[in-house]
Formats: C-alpha cells, sequence, structure tokens
C-alpha cells in the first residue's frame, strides 16, 4: 500500500517534452566487414528505405544473422547487445514491466498506470507498441533487424519517443520460392534446472504476386532464484506473545522458483496488387507464464545467494495480439505508406507482500500493520488490527493482485516525394487511441467484510484492504513533416516539424473502505460524492483529464566528407503525455 499516494499526486499531469542537442562524426556504423568491403545495410530509420550509412541518426541495428549469432530470444538479450539501451528489471516479476531507458532518460516511472507515457517508443515493424507500464517482450525469431534510434525522434515517432525509439522489424513473405526452418535448443542453469526453446517457420508462395510466412515458438526458461522455507512471526500486542501470529511458507517453497513459459506464433500474407501497390496483413499472438520473483533476499532474514523466502503466490501472465495492416504504393512519383494496427494486451499477476507488511509493524512500533488506530489516534489501547467475521485478528500478511487490459488502436498515412529530387519531403497524419483499464488490490485473507470497500456488499472486493480501480483513456492526433535540400552534392539541410494534440483522462477509484479506521483511512470510499457502484468500482473519487496542444521541431546538417565518412549535426525535440 505504499503507492497509494501517487494517485492524486501524478493524475492526468502535463505533458512533458526535451530538446537534445546531438554534434556526431559517423565513420561506418558499426557495418559488417564481408571479405573485399562492407555489407550495405538498409535500414528504415526515417521511415524510408536507406544504406545505414547514409542515415544521420545516432542509430545502432541488429541483424538477422547478428541475432542468430548472439543467441537473442528475448528483450532482456537485445538490451544487453545495443549500448545504447538500459533497462530496470521489474522489483518482482520477469515477464512484460520491463521499463526501458536511453541516453539515461527516465519517466521516473513508479508503478502507478496514471503517470507519464514511457520516454522510450517501440515499434513493430510499421506500427506502435509502446504501453504505458513496460514493452512488449516479443520472442526474436525470424527478425529481420533491431534499429535503436539514440536521441528525440519526436517529428517522426510523436509520443514517448523523447529519449529514442525501438524498431523490430519482422521478415516479410517472399512469393519468389519456398522456404522453411526450425531451430531446437536445450539448456540448464546451474547444472540443475532445464529449459528448452523451439521454433520454426515456413514461407510458402501463393502464386507469382503472395505469399504466407507463418512463424511459432516454444520456449521455457529454466528457474534460478531458489523459495527457501521459512516462518516469520509478526508481533501482537506489546506486552505478550500470546497472540503473535506465525507465517509459514511450506505450501509454496521450493526450489528454482522463477519459470517462465512462452508460446507464439505470427501469420502474414503479402499480397502484390501490381507493380506500385503491396498490403501486408499480419497477426500476432504471445502468452507468457511466468512463476516465482525474479528478485533475490539481500538481508540476514534469508541465507545464501539467489534466494527469498516469500509465502504467497506468485505468477505474472502477458498476454497479447496485434491484428496490423501495412498498404504501400505510388500514385505519380510519391510513395504512399498506411500502417494501421489493434493491440490487445491482458496482464495478470499475484505478488507475496508479507515483507511489506512486516516491515510495516517493525518500524511503526507493534502490532499487526503497526497498531493503525494507535499511529492515527495516539490511543494504544484501542488496536485497530485486521480482524475477521468474529473479531479475531487475522494474519497480516498481504498480497498484491494486478490485472491490467490494453487496448491499443493506430492509424498513419504518409506521402513521399523521390529521393533523388535535390529537394525531398514527407508528409503525414496519425491517430491513435489508447484503453488501459487497470485494477490493483492489496489482499488480506480472511479480512471482515467491514472492512472490505462497499463494506461486504459485493464479493467481488472479497479481502480487499486497499485497492486501485481505475480507467485511463489516452488518444493522440498529430500531422508531422520533414524537408531535405541538397546544398551541395556532398551537404544536405533538413528540417521537420510535428504537431501533436493528446488528450488524457483518467477516472475510477483508489483507497480504502469506510471500514477502515488506520493512518490513511481519509482516502477510497471517504472521498466519493455518493458511495454509488461506478462501472464496477466501489464509487467514483478519481476524475481528471487533460487536453493540450503543441509542437515539436527537428534540424539537421550532413556533411559527407565520403562514401564512408559524414559529420553531421542534429537538434531535435521529443514529448511524452
Amino acid at each position: 500500500m505504499t503507492h497509494k499516494s501517487h494517485i492524486a499526486r501524478n493524475g492526468a499531469g502535463r505533458f512533458v517534452k526535451a530538446p537534445l542537442v546531438v554534434a556526431l562524426v559517423a565513420a561506418s556504423h558499426g557495418l559488417y566487414a564481408q571479405e573485399g568491403g562492407l555489407e550495405e545495410v538498409v535500414v528504415t530509420a526515417q521511415k524510408r528505405a536507406q544504406n545505414l550509412q547514409d542515415v544521420p541518426i545516432s542509430i545502432e541495428t541488429l541483424s538477422t544473422q547478428k541475432i542468430a549469432e548472439l543467441g537473442i530470444q528475448d528483450f532482456s538479450d537485445y538490451a544487453r547487445m545495443l549500448p545504447s539501451i538500459s533497462v530496470q528489471p521489474p522489483a518482482a516479476g520477469g515477464v512484460g514491466f520491463f521499463p526501458v531507458y536511453m541516453r539515461g532518460i527516465t519517466t521516473g516511472r513508479d508503478g502507478q498506470a496514471t503517470t507519464s507515457q514511457p520516454s522510450v517508443g517501440m515499434y513493430l515493424d510499421e506500427q506502435p507498441i509502446t504501453t504505458i507500464q513496460g514493452n512488449l517482450d516479443i520472442h526474436m525469431y525470424d527478425i529481420a533487424r533491431i534499429e535503436a534510434l539514440s536521441g528525440p525522434q519526436g517529428t517522426l515517432y510523436g509520443a514517448s519517443s523523447q529519449a529514442g525509439t525501438i524498431r523490430i522489424i519482422t521478415n516479410k513473405p517472399d512469393p519468389s520460392g519456398f522456404s522453411a526452418a526450425y531451430g531446437l535448443e536445450g539448456n540448464m542453469v546451474d547444472g540443475d534446472d532445464a529449459g528448452y526453446t523451439a521454433e520454426g517457420y515456413v514461407n510458402a508462395p501463393l502464386g507469382d504476386n503472395a505469399a504466407i510466412r507463418l512463424v511459432g515458438w516454444m520456449r521455457e526458461d529454466a528457474g534460478w532464484i531458489d523459495n527457501k522455507r521459512g516462518t516469520r512471526t509478526f508481533p501482537g500486542v506489546a506486552s505478550t506473545t500470546d497472540d503473535d501470529i506465525t507465517l509459514d511458507n511450506a505450501a509454496v517453497a521450493k526450489d528454482n522458483y522463477n519459470t517462465v513459459e512462452t508460446v507464439g506464433a505470427r501469420l502474414s500474407m503479402l499480397i502484390n496488387l501490381n507493380d506500385n501497390w503491396t498490403i501486408t496483413p499480419q497477426l500476432q499472438y504471445q502468452k507468457q507464464e511466468g512463476k516465482g520473483s525474479w528478485g533475490e533476499d539481500l538481508s540476514d532474514f534469508v541465507d545464501g545467494d539467489g534466494a527469498v523466502t516469500h509465502f504467497k503466490e506468485e505468477f505474472t501472465d502477458d498476454e497479447w495480439y496485434q491484428v496490423a495492416m501495412t498498404i504501400e504504393g505510388q500514385i505519380s512519383n510519391f510513395d504512399i505508406v498506411y500502417a494501421g494496427a489493434y493491440l490487445d494486451r491482458e496482464v495478470d499477476g499475484s505478488f507475496d507482500y508479507s515483507d511489506y507488511s512486516y516491515w510495516y509493524d517493525t518500524v511503526y512500533t507493534t502490532g499487526y500493520y503497526a497498531d493503525l488506530h494507535f499511529l492515527s489516534s495516539g490511543d494504544r489501547s484501542v488496536p485497530n488490527q485486521f480482524f475477521d467475521d468474529a473479531g479475531t485478528r487475522i494474519m497480516p500478511g498481504a498480497r498484491f493482485i494486478n490485472d491490467d487490459g490494453y487496448e491499443k488502436t493506430s492509424h498513419e498515412l504518409r506521402i513521399s516525394s523521390p529521393q533523388d529530387w535535390r529537394v525531398r519531403f514527407q508528409v503525414g497524419a496519425f491517430y491513435q487511441k489508447q484503453e488501459h483499464d487497470f485494477q490493483q488490490r492489496w489482499v488480506v485473507e480472511g479480512l471482515a467484510p467491514s472492512m472490505w470497500p462497499n463494506q461486504g456488499s459485493d464479493q467481488k472486493f472479497a479481502d480487499i484492504v486497499y485497492l486501485n480501480s481505475l480507467f485511463r483513456e489516452d488518444e493522440d492526433e498529430a500531422y508531422f513533416g520533414s524537408v531535405s535540400f541538397d546544398v551541395t552534392d556532398s551537404l544536405e539541410a533538413t528540417v521537420g516539424a510535428r504537431y501533436f494534440k493528446p488528450e488524457v483522462t483518467v477516472e475510477g477509484f483508489y483507497g480504502f473502505g469506510l471500514g477502515f479506521n488506520g493512518v490513511w483511512s481519509g482516502t477510497g470510499e471517504t472521498q466519493c460524492a455518493t458511495q454509488d457502484d461506478w462501472k464496477g468500482k466501489p464509487c467514483k473519487n478519481v476524475e481528471k483529464g487533460i487536453s493540450e496542444s503543441d509542437s515539436v521541431y527537428r534540424a539537421n546538417l550532413t556533411w559527407k566528407i565520403s562514401d564512408d565518412h559524414m559529420v553531421y549535426g542534429t537538434w531535435s525535440e521529443g514529448y511524452r503525455p
């Protein structure tokens, strides 16, 4: 329950934008050498196909070959291989929810979905897949390349590209011929727990102008954290030990506690309507089931490394699918691209909160959950400890349960002039709508209904001592453009701009029920205008929103010294709602 105060403080804050000035000398951008010269690496970082050496952006790439050579299978693998990216592992679970940082810029993420959007944008092909509490941990198989663009990318990539953008580009169906492959791998951690990976793809032409590509994968990551057998005693009143309660983790203790099972598939189709127009629909699905905890206890409470003593069941399930469509074509000399997608993601988890419960007691004197009535009123003779229907004090060791549902719809249309023109341009329009319905419940089993939200009138609030139940909606509209001019054969100037109009609303409930009489009992149902149920929530005490508009800009000057060297300077801005 340490997070509760953040709701009111961070609800629908102002939009953040930040500029960055970059001056770099680029030489062969980490291209992979081949006999007789350098291999040409084609990227689409500027939303058009270009040789990597010609792109005046701080960019790192991992090709299909490098992904295979380095054994990259998931987000944490490729993050370690890209120096511009750093991650903060989630505190409890190892599935999803990895905050991504580039150039040291962070959102100050504190576990609440009412804060700002991430500072690093993520794309799967042409479609944005950024969600507020963490990236999609996509299995890295049959991937054409990964592009990491450092620095603000606000003009072309918009919201959440304040610090940079990560792009995952999949291999596309190929009508030119049949191909297939598979991979099998087994592994062990410390010679103990075993894991495996099975993956494969099939590319099948459908005539001369169409093809389908089916990719599938199954993976199990072996555990390496042990949940060791142990007990924890919660003291009762200070004068006696007769009513102390001891918690035992015999039911959940086990070695190799933190395993992950991943299963997924991707089906894509390519249709060449004619020489100028191509349609590429794609469906991707993945489910990850994580067990246990990915943290280790460094205190004296647990002996040994790579171990915890937790008392409640712990898991994180992350299931999502994305339906996407890309249409590419030409009208006269101009390239037209439409990219649309719908993303649905469900993340459910349960985590042991007994450590927090115990230290609340230890720090805040004695008694279950710190004798909260004493802390609020100074009257130590009337403790307000957790109790059941019969008035018997119960074990305060809590469990934290979260349910996060995301829906994201995006559309982008852009038009580009021929690249061989001396003056080149790219213009576009973008629309995105995101919905996030999240429930965060702090549960104490056996809690008296009088302490639940709604005081026991609805079983869906059973045993809940504290509840965040909020609905957030983000709607973004943007228009962008970029113009490049060849001042000379070796000197290019580029300017870009993006006008954006985001709207954010947050509604719902956070806090305690009316029956809770503790230190923070002033939050929750006591703040509601009425005690009526609101969209499945106990009542409504949060209703905030913001609507603004602004613009960000970019300017670049590039001097090509030779075919393999250039100097460029960039001034750019990014933003995040």
